[in-house]
């Protein structure tokens, strides 16, 4: 098989599995509402409501647009899911090595994977994240297009590139939808553009015209997020209660240190492995790139900080610059033939397993979790229904688990269904 058959071949089965898992995710936690408003017929008044109200009084994200439809069309949102989730591995290539993936290179082949395996490592609850569609849609939707923004600024600050005229114009929606996409993101981002264009500047003395008008869309995207009304709203008002200084004070050192803590955790057994393999081997990189991507997580960091309240999901797109800093090096270090084995293996193994064990998860949980929402559904009024825990009911790296452990949850369905209570405890 050719390197491109082969490259080809992996996106396709790669693309498949995501969207089996995705299409196999039962109905849990915040999904809940979304799943009962998609029970009226979809029309564009109904969208522009839902538009206006988590613009005006609650989430204000542009995925939150994205959850509340792809209730309507599950399969599609299951293959656009998984699409996405592609496209973040392969935009995290491009940034990694600052040009566009061939799939004529073998290497390129095995940097897929890789990218892949340090992906699942070093994005904290994985599975949460990524199959899970509220977080799915807030937090790895906009990070697709953040990377995309954030491509062109990287391949400029590597090289001299051509600038078409229509780049200025393409990266204006890009720009928008990329600062609206999270509220600890922008900043990181913002910095990193301008560093990267200074770059630029400095050896061509002069500026494209895009890069101008990606950052200013950028700032304005991200401006209409933190000003929306909703943000004022939103977990009953906490955002008020307190200045973003002041947040950060009262958590104190060791709380803010404990949050950073969670993501060094996660991250340590990736980092060991990865420092155990490189050995004493003195790789060449240029410190430029692990520099800068480490700064940018930095920056993400502090700005989610700020954040009233700091859920593990937000650490997500640091995480995912702290990869990029760790494909960089491991680029680097597959020069030398053995260690490009070991780590070829390393990073088979991981995406197999891994991907392996929440296919798993998902498939067995999807079908109790369809025969859970048939009983719900033919339940008589005020009875007591009997739904027994999910087969993989624990929260882990690879799922979100069972969302039924929350009895207010429980009393919060039951009243949707108007039956009496949901007895969990129930034997199989």
């Amino acid at each position: 098989m050719s390197a491109r058959s082969a490259f080809f071949s992996l996106l396709v089965v790669l693309t498949i599995t995501l969207a089996v898992i995705c299409a196999c995710e039962p109905i849990e936690g915040d999904a809940w509402g979304h799943y009962f408003a998609a029970q009226q017929s979809f029309s564009w008044d109904h969208f522009v409501a839902v538009a206006k109200g988590s613009y005006l009084h609650g989430n204000p994200r542009w995925g939150q647009l994205v959850l509340a439809t792809m209730f309507h069309a599950p399969i599609a949102a299951a293959v656009i899911s998984a699409l996405i989730i592609v496209a973040v591995l392969l935009l995290s290539m491009a940034l990694i090595r600052a040009r566009w993936p061939r799939s004529r290179d073998p290497a390129d082949g095995w940097l897929l994977v890789q990218v892949l395996a340090t992906a699942i490592l070093t994005t904290p609850q994985f599975g949460a994240i990524w199959f899970y569609r509220p977080n799915c849609t807030n937090y790895v939707y906009p990070l697709a297009l953040q990377l995309a923004w954030l491509v062109p600024y990287r391949f400029l600050a590597a090289r001299p590139m051509a600038s078409p005229w229509w780049l200025a114009f393409a990266m204006v929606p890009l720009g928008l939808l990329a600062g609206a996409g999270n509220e600890h993101t922008g900043v990181g981002l913002a910095v990193a553009a301008v560093v990267l264009t200074y770059i630029a500047w400095s050896r061509d003395r002069t500026l494209p015209v895009w890069s101008i008008t990606g950052v200013l869309a950028l700032a304005g995207g991200y401006a209409a997020l933190l000003l929306a009304p909703g943000q004022h709203e939103r977990y009953g008002g906490l955002a008020n209660q307190q200045g973003t200084f002041e947040r950060i004070a009262d958590r104190g050192v060791l709380g803010n240190l404990s949050i950073i803590g969670v993501l060094v955790a996660w991250l340590s057994p990736t980092l060991v492995g990865t420092l155990a393999l490189a050995g004493r081997r003195i790789v060449r990189v240029p410190p430029r790139a692990i520099v800068g991507f480490l700064a940018i997580a930095a920056v993400m960091i502090a700005t989610t900080l700020a954040a009233p309240k700091v859920p593990i999901r937000l650490l997500a797109a640091p995480a995912t610059m702290v990869a990029l800093a760790l494909g960089v090096f491991l680029v680097e270090l597959a020069t030398d033939r053995v260690k490009a084995r070991w780590l070829r293996i390393a990073s088979l193994a991981v995406s197999s397993l891994a991907l392996a064990t929440t296919l798993t998860i998902f498939v067995v949980t999807g079908i109790e979790g369809r025969a859970r929402l048939h009983t719900l559904e033919t339940a008589p009024p005020a009875a007591t229904v009997c739904t027994p825990p999910y087969t993989f009911a624990a929260p882990s790296p690879f799922s979100w688990g069972d969302d039924f452990r929350s009895p207010h949850l429980r009393k919060r369905i039951a009243q949707a269904y108007g039956i009496a209570q949901i007895d969990w405890t129930c034997a199989r």
